[in-house]
């Protein structure tokens, strides 16, 4: 079988379970950038080298690496299909991207430190109000930057301290999250407050940010350039995005929480993907937990930067 004919009965049989706009993108990927290159190929023959070549062409032509990298992911999908069927034996696109993508691609996941977060947030309330409490929405409790902007404001239980998130803002809203189920989130008082007051100010909205001119909620790009200029005059590293926030917040709460409970404030499938993501974080944790194990068995008194002092007899 070719690539051509088993992508094309690949895509008819994702159709259903995928968002059009999703489908679109993969159609036009399989259409642009694979079946000119692999189109006429058994399936069974190709490569993972040919893949890597073809992948470096893309960069080369100057196509954005965050496309190409799309481009590298859509493929995978596909012939990894084509091995769980049984078509191939291993799916060639695995990894066939290692080591080709600039750092920016590694930036869309890099969290800020606490120093910037608070370096940050001043310049985000002098700019825009409604700007600063989205970074805060987005630092404490985790959102996506789609599911923020589509919150109503009966999806907040103010007394009870959460928020339930139930749908997403891409061009349009969608009544599903990207975990296809609404799942209810805790936010500290403190943040809560700053909802309540909010609402207070904006009580004739339907929507937590809601654009007053059109009535629908902000759309993803007033709120990534509103934060894009918020980093320039913070003078933090113009690579980090909006959804930095969400890394920022999943860094924070498995350094404080256990694993169990960060992994459901992030609304991960797995607890594994929780400590993937963010594991990098539990250093300090584990450290300072072994220094407390350490003077506890050895009858030492730990002082409170850190380091232990001997007990005096």
């Amino acid at each position: 079988m070719t690539f051509a004919a088993y992508a094309a009965r690949w895509l008819s049989l994702v159709r259903p379970r995928l968002e059009l706009e999703t489908w679109q993108n993969y159609e036009r990927s399989v259409r642009l950038r694979w079946l000119p290159r692999l189109g006429a190929r058994p399936l069974a023959e190709i490569t993972r080298v040919e893949i890597r070549a073809h992948l470096r062409e893309l960069l080369a032509d100057g196509r954005a690496p965050n496309s190409v990298h799309a481009d590298r992911t859509m493929l995978g999908a596909c012939l990894q299909d084509a091995a769980d069927d049984g078509v191939i034996p291993v799916n060639p696109a695995r990894d066939a991207g290692r080591n080709l993508f600039p750092s920016p691609l590694v930036h869309r996941r890099q969290p800020l430190s606490l120093a910037e977060v608070q370096q940050l947030l001043p310049v985000c309330r002098q700019l825009d109000a409604a700007l600063h409490l989205f970074v805060v929405v987005a630092v404490t409790g985790g959102l996506r930057t789609g599911e923020i902007l589509a919150l109503r404001w009966d999806d907040l239980d103010m007394g009870g301290g959460t928020v339930t998130v139930r749908r997403t803002r891409a061009k349009r809203i969608k009544e599903r999250t990207k975990g296809r189920r609404a799942s209810e989130i805790d936010l500290p008082a403190v943040v809560v407050r700053l909802l309540d007051d909010w609402r207070g100010e904006h009580a004739a909205s339907r929507w937590v940010f809601e654009n007053p001119a059109s009535r629908l909620p902000y759309s993803q790009t007033h709120i990534r350039r509103g934060f894009e200029l918020a980093l320039a005059r913070a003078g933090l590293p113009e690579h980090y995005t909006p959804h930095c926030l969400r890394h920022t917040c999943g860094t924070q709460v498995l350094a404080y929480l256990s694993t169990e409970a960060a992994q459901r404030h992030m609304r991960h499938a797995t607890v594994a993907m929780t400590v993937d993501y963010y594991g990098a974080s539990r250093v300090h944790r584990d450290r300072d937990a072994i220094e407390r194990f350490g003077a506890h068995v050895l009858g030492l008194r730990q002082a409170a930067s850190g380091r232990v002092r001997v007990r005096k007899r």
